[in-house]
């Protein structure tokens, strides 16, 4: 008969065995589990990105996926990704000219000069009376400075924010311009608003009111009158002796 040494080591043999069993039929094997992040897929997303800076900072020309290889810039890129195509095309920063196969770089408005950006100016002026927004202006490389001559010139309106940087630029339609009398110019600078007592007093001496606003009366919900709970009074009955210890000595 075998001991109880062979037995204990017999049975954590055939544990093991069991232990073996489950986890080849019901847990992953190692090529079942999601992979993590690849490096290459990092490194898909980065060359997707340096494309775009290229075509940005050579926006006056256009690219095949053959040129961007032969740049010196791009010789260590990996270029086989099947994706890459499909997602330059249908990038918003991008266009894509079928006739050439080739990529070029989409900014918000096409500007080349000043007078472009007065002219985009003035359309938008004609169309909406509306301006435009100087951060979707921030393609135009020749921007500050244009908006700086335009504004000298008298010939665009700059609103700017609490830093005086520009925020909206707005065509300025001298057409709109109304031009003042010098006699008018020094009658409306010769009034002078009275202050607020000098006001009300004038105003009832005209048999006018000053207009009241009447503050609405909050109504509060009434409060919910919570019961007070009383302590339920105990009342001792019999008489406690200690009997249990009349055993003891």
């Amino acid at each position: 008969m075998a001991s109880l040494k062979d037995q204990a080591a017999a049975f954590r043999k055939r544990e093991r065995e069991l232990d073996t069993s489950f986890q080849k039929k019901f847990l992953p094997t190692q090529t079942d589990v999601p992979r993590p992040l690849l490096p290459t897929d990092v490194n898909f997303n980065l060359l997707v990105f340096n494309i775009l800076e290229h075509l940005k900072d050579h926006r006056d020309k256009s690219f095949t996926i053959d040129d961007f290889k032969a740049l010196k810039a791009f010789q260590s890129a990996d270029f086989s990704h099947p994706s890459l195509l499909d997602v330059l095309k249908t990038n918003p920063r991008i266009e894509y000219l079928s006739d050439k196969n080739a990529f070029t770089y989409r900014p918000n408005y096409k500007l080349n000069s000043k007078e472009d950006l007065l002219n985009l100016l003035r359309q938008a002026h004609l169309d909406s009376c509306d301006g435009i927004d100087y951060s979707t202006l921030k393609d135009f490389p020749l921007l500050q400075p244009s908006v700086a001559d335009l504004e000298r010139e008298n010939l665009i309106l700059v609103i700017k924010d609490s830093k005086n940087l520009p925020k909206m630029l707005f065509y300025n339609d001298t057409s709109m311009s109304v031009s003042m009398s010098q006699e008018f110019q020094e009658l409306w600078k010769s009034i002078v608003p009275p202050n607020e007592m000098e006001l009300k007093r004038q105003l009832n001496a005209a048999g006018l009111r000053e207009t009241q606003v009447e503050a609405k009366e909050v109504v509060k919900p009434p409060l919910k009158q919570v019961q007070s709970r009383k302590k339920r009074k105990t009342t001792k009955t019999g008489n406690r002796t200690n009997k249990h210890l009349e055993d003891f000595d």
